[in-house]
């Protein structure tokens, strides 16, 4: 066999349908074949069982004979005329001495059983063959001991015949069996085949697309259930694939149709203040720019898994006193008073990924209060977990927009939200990072309180 026949058998016997209906077609010809074997041996047993019976009638017909005539050449020259066919053999024994002998006697390594008792032995189905003899004797009432040697062909003869119909039984089970096997094969893999041509039809788009199902909560229908979650699955990211990606080129477009314009305005212009504006214009779109490419991509790596945390042993305490006292000139810049209260103790964490964190929450509380309003920060340490929040007396955000509030990209007309919409998508992306939770609630100052937890131990 060719190397390539060799592999394109081993594939076909690889497949799962070729392995189920090899293994449902051998298991029904392995149990038509014990059951042939059963009952050939049940068979070949019978037939010694008969030849045992005959045995004992006829020692029984030469001793009644004997005692009746008072001679035992009538009663065994009766009995080889009445079973010629059985090819019986006898002879008399007096005195350890074979006196006479009827028929040519079998020599020693054609007996096959020296006494009735080896014929019913669980091994004596081995010594039905049509060479061997069994041996039969009875002591009669003169004292003589008559021995009697019969044939077995005529019994190996009936077991072959019946062995014969038990194998060509056997082949055509077989046969059978291959038939049901590869029927049986076919209808199991069924709907396997209905899901791969469905899924071979399935375009980009998955949506509304549901594999039949039948409800019998085997291992081909939990397959299908796995298979129409993971569709259903793709078909939600794909959605929000689509509007994030229209969403982002919506708020790309923007800053670069302003720069576009102000480029325009500066290259037809003459006065240098007119240019050193622009410029001024285009620099800060670009960082405004920047800022929002960089949030895109830190979103695109939390959500892929691609950014792992680089973890250090961080002073929660004092990491918040110096980013309140970098952002207290701002506050005071619009008169907002910005206070800290923080028991929160030290904290493995991604301090850069922490750090962009407060800053988005801090900025978002800048731009919703007013000259006069307040901000507080606030951390606090539990057995299990690190409680930080952020409060502001600031307008607050209805209860119906607090869990749309950390989409990206949100626009509603509930919650007025300056900038790009990323700041709390991003801080609600690097606290699950972290392994904990966040969310909006009302803020005892009056407006709004973002609070979030992160775990103290992630093992």
């Amino acid at each position: 066999m060719s190397r390539g026949r060799f592999q394109r058998a081993s594939r076909w016997f690889a497949r799962s349908d070729t392995r189920a209906a090899l293994v449902i077609g051998g298991s029904i010809l392995v149990l038509v074949a014990l059951q042939g074997a059963g009952l050939f041996a049940f068979a070949a047993m019978e037939s010694l069982e008969e030849a045992d019976l005959w045995m004992k009638d006829a020692l029984r017909a030469v001793e009644q004979g004997a005692s009746k005539t008072g001679s035992v050449s009538a009663g065994v020259d009766a009995l080889r005329n009445s079973f010629a066919d059985l090819q019986p053999q006898a002879r008399l024994i007096d005195d350890a001495r074979v006196v006479r002998t009827w028929g040519e006697w079998p020599e020693r390594g054609q007996v096959a059983a020296e006494s009735l008792d080896d014929a019913r032995s669980p091994m004596a189905i081995g010594l039905l063959r049509s060479e061997n003899w069994m041996i039969g004797r009875a002591r009669l009432a003169s004292g003589e001991e008559v021995e009697l040697a019969l044939s077995l062909r005529h019994f190996a003869d009936e077991a072959s015949e019946l062995g014969g119909a038990i194998l060509l039984m056997t082949l055509v089970s077989g046969l059978l069996a291959g038939l049901v096997g590869a029927g049986a094969a076919v209808l199991a893999f069924q709907p396997l085949r209905s899901a791969t041509g469905l899924l071979e039809r399935i375009d980009d788009d998955v949506s509304g697309v549901a594999l039949p199902s039948r409800g019998t909560r085997d291992p081909v229908d939990r397959h299908v259930a796995t298979l129409n979650e993971i569709l259903g699955n793709i078909h939600t990211a794909y959605q929000r694939m689509r509007a994030f990606s229209a969403e982002a080129a919506h708020e790309l477009r923007t800053p670069l149709n302003r720069i576009r314009n102000v480029a325009e305005v500066a290259l037809i212009g003459d006065d240098p203040s007119e240019i050193r504006a622009a410029l001024d214009s285009i620099q800060n779109t670009s960082v405004e720019l920047s800022d929002v490419v960089q949030s895109l991509l830190l979103l695109a790596e939390i959500d892929d898994g691609h950014r792992r945390l680089r973890e250090e042993d961080l002073d929660l305490d004092a990491w918040l006193a110096r980013t309140s006292l970098l952002y207290q000139p701002l506050f005071e810049e619009k008169d907002v008073k910005l206070a800290l209260t923080s028991r929160a103790g030290r904290l493995k964490c991604d301090r850069r990924l922490l750090d962009r964190l407060i800053v988005n929450l801090l900025e978002n509380a800048l731009h919703h209060t007013q000259p006069g309003d307040s901000v507080q920060i606030g951390a606090m340490r539990s057995d299990a977990a690190v409680t930080f929040w952020v409060d502001d007396s600031g307008p607050g955000v209805p209860p119906a927009a607090r869990e749309r509030i950390f989409e990206p990209f949100l626009r509603s007309a509930e919650v007025s939200a300056p900038g790009h919409g990323l700041g709390l998508a991003l801080a609600k992306a690097i606290v699950e990072y972290h392994g904990g939770r966040i969310g909006l609630e009302d803020s005892p100052l009056g407006g709004a309180r973002v609070g979030w937890w992160i775990p103290i131990s992630r093992d």
